[in-house]
């Protein structure tokens, strides 16, 4: 491979597709003592994705019996504790 005046090189098809690098796959350099290490970039994960599905994913029944007591939780008060006053006014 020969690097053109731009600064461009030409990446085998055969890797390209060994390594799934496609025209809209960003990658990454990195320096080595030995040399440049040409790297895929993982995706960084979108912050939606990194929590969708976890109210249904049960972790949240069983740590904090429902959604309304974990959204309470990460607000900084006590859904249980709420819940069981309302209760215990409501009989």
């Amino acid at each position: 491979m020969r690097i053109t005046k731009e600064g461009q090189i030409t990446i085998p098809a055969v890797l390209l597709e060994r390594y799934g690098i496609t025209p809209d796959v960003d990658v990454e350099f990195e320096i080595l003592d030995e040399g440049l290490l040409i790297r895929k970039r993982d995706p960084e994960q979108h912050p939606v994705d990194a929590v969708y599905g976890i109210a249904s994913d049960g972790w949240v029944a069983k740590e904090f019996g429902s959604t309304d007591a974990y959204m309470s939780a990460i607000r900084g008060y006590d859904y249980a504790a709420e819940l069981r006053r309302y209760n215990d006014n409501s009989s």
